[in-house]
């Protein structure tokens, strides 16, 4: 018996060490810069902070929508009126739904600007990371994103890397993507919702020395990868988007964003969301855009003069 209890605690004494590591020391994790907070999750609550406010243009998207700023839609608005970022990294038209029907049943807005590319068409519920989950003040689902956050924790690669972090050593590429490196450290806006990286404030410091410097050869090297996806499930989500905007009453557009060296929404999907949303699309995946390094952060990703860019065509 003393045998069988004593394999049994050799077993599991990691897992009560990194169980009590987790309960004593996430907090303080937290709060670190390099750790990827939920997204979504930050945003509703910079909004019930934000609850007198009168909202006149919503962006919704994945990350990819980002670097188009909501301040400066705010350029001629009365000053009672604000606009606002509602994005979700990684999410799709599940997310993108989901958070303007959360925000219309607590907010009113006038204008709506919808980022669609080949990857956010494909329709997910699924929500299997933190990162990337609805804040569960939309979704409603607490339990599936606490146990998300907590399951962080138990990933080796995630403690690896914290533990490489706080003693300042360089992150191999295998443990990366678990924390931010110190160019995607961000700040946001407590009003707009705006989201500036350091990588951004680089840019905008020096943008020549940045482009050809080494930082950039890796985040420009094209990951970007278009999966086929169930075209007719996506096709009634974005009728219940459609119907969701016109039932409000919004004026709206749909943006496709570029990626780097490559066509982030195929030609089939841009018909797609032309018959949907009847030709109230700007196209921005053209050659002589993704071609361009200097419209980009990195390979998936346009910056903020880009940004600029996109809010001059926009007319609403």
């Amino acid at each position: 018996m003393k045998l069988f209890l004593y394999k049994i605690l050799k077993f599991t004494s990691p897992l009560i060490v990194l169980t009590f590591f987790i309960i004593f020391f996430h907090k303080s994790i937290y709060k670190k810069p390099y750790f990827q907070k939920n997204r979504s999750d930050d945003l509703v609550e910079i909004l019930k902070n934000n609850n007198k406010k009168n909202y006149n243009t919503l962006i919704l998207g994945n990350s990819r929508s980002q670097m188009l700023k909501a301040k400066n839609f705010n350029k001629n608005l009365k000053s009672e009126e604000t606009s606002f970022h509602f994005d979700n990294p990684g999410g799709n038209i599940y997310h993108f739904y989901h958070s303007l029907d959360y925000f219309l049943k607590n907010y009113n807005a006038k204008n709506i600007i919808l980022f669609l590319d080949g990857q956010s068409l494909k329709f997910n519920d699924t929500e299997p990371f933190y990162h990337t989950s609805l804040s569960p003040k939309i979704s409603g689902n607490y339990l599936k994103f606490y146990f998300n956050y907590f399951k962080l924790f138990y990933n080796y690669k995630m403690i690896v890397s914290i533990i490489l972090k706080e003693s300042n050593i360089d992150l191999p590429d295998y443990f990366k993507g678990f924390i931010s490196d110190n160019l995607n450290y961000s700040q946001t806006d407590f009003e707009t919702g705006d989201i500036t990286f350091n990588i951004d404030k680089l840019i905008e410091i020096n943008k020549d020395s940045v482009y050809e410097s080494s930082i950039f050869e890796k985040r420009f090297q094209n990951n970007y990868k278009y999966k086929k996806f169930n075209k007719k499930i996506s096709e009634n989500h974005l009728k219940k988007l459609k119907t969701l905007l016109i039932k409000n009453d919004l004026n709206f557009i749909v943006i496709i964003p570029p990626v780097y060296l490559s066509n982030s929404t195929s030609d089939e999907d841009i018909n797609m969301i032309k018959k949907i949303f009847d030709d109230k699309l700007l196209n921005f995946s053209i050659d002589s855009i993704t071609n361009n390094k200097y419209f980009f952060k990195d390979y998936s990703h346009f910056n903020e003069k880009f940004g600029n860019y996109i809010y001059k065509e926009i007319d609403l």
